[in-house]
């Protein structure tokens, strides 16, 4: 069985919340996006072992691509990728209990390369250890195991992190255009927001939605729009307190999520 947790650092592919569990328990990867700035080319990766036992990982480039409705999916290539602007090394890594590895990642931007953001994930693919590999300590069944080496042995997974390569003279915003409630098939109110980029790169924006007391509503959302993408529908659920309130409320937009960061405009909602 092979499962994909793109889910905490880009795009949701994994579902069960268990396995999600079970790897933030066994590694740690930091920094969580990397963004090399027109300046820089080479950045450092870490990955950390959380686990009781040794972890071999291998690592590649996958590219991922947003639609107009702000989900991503699979791609071989595409106009915007940055697999062809980056190396790293090593490709695949073992670490030990408690141990880390670091990923050197550089960049190489070939002349005439227009300005803008180019964008890729690096993917930390899990492989099986053979058996006749590990210490004779690691292959005796534990009478009390590890919470993680109750998974299957059948079972690995991939975690991938953003990764965003910037070239020349980088602009983008994004604004918020509409945010209505619709109420999904399956019976589900949640709010949409339309949002429209312009820009060579990829825009951001922070989103809350509160009462008059401050209280939110939806869980606080940094919305991402990639740079094939100029307008996206973006999904908002609405928090348990927020499925049951009435009254007037506010959207707050800001730059990112410090609490310091200025705001960039709001606006009255009626839930």
């Amino acid at each position: 069985m092979h499962k994909s947790l793109w889910g905490a650092y880009a795009a949701a592919f994994m579902c069960a919340t268990s396995l999600t569990t079970f790897a933030d328990e066994m590694i740690a990867i930091s920094p969580i996006r990397v963004e090399f700035q027109p300046n820089q080319s080479i950045q450092t990766v870490t990955l950390s072992n959380r686990d009781s036992k040794p972890q071999r990982f291998k690592i590649s480039a996958a590219d991922q691509v947003m639609d107009a409705e702000g989900n991503t999916r699979d791609a071989e290539t595409f106009e915007y990728s940055a697999k062809k602007l980056i190396r790293f090394s090593p490709r695949q890594i073992e670490v030990a209990p408690g141990g880390r590895q670091n990923v050197r990642i550089m960049v190489t931007r070939p002349q005439g390369l227009p300005d803008g953001d180019y964008h890729t994930h690096l993917l930390f693919t899990q492989e099986q250890i053979p058996l006749a590999e590990l210490p004779v300590s690691e292959t005796k069944p534990d009478s009390k195991p590890a919470r993680g080496a109750r998974m299957s042995l059948s079972t690995i997974f991939d975690v991938a992190i953003p990764l965003v390569v910037q070239s020349g003279k980088v602009s983008s915003s994004v604004v918020l255009n509409t945010l209505v409630f619709e109420t999904r098939p399956e019976g589900k109110r949640i709010l949409k927001g339309n949002f429209t980029r312009v820009g060579n790169a990829e825009g951001k924006l922070f989103v809350r939605v509160v009462n008059s007391k401050g209280e939110n509503l939806v869980t606080p959302k940094i919305v991402r729009l990639y740079r094939e993408v100029n307008t996206a529908n973006i999904a908002f659920d609405l928090n348990d307190f927020g499925r049951n309130y009435q009254g007037p409320a506010k959207v707050i937009i800001k730059a990112d999520k410090d609490e310091k960061s200025p705001v960039i405009s709001s606006r009255e909602l009626v839930f």
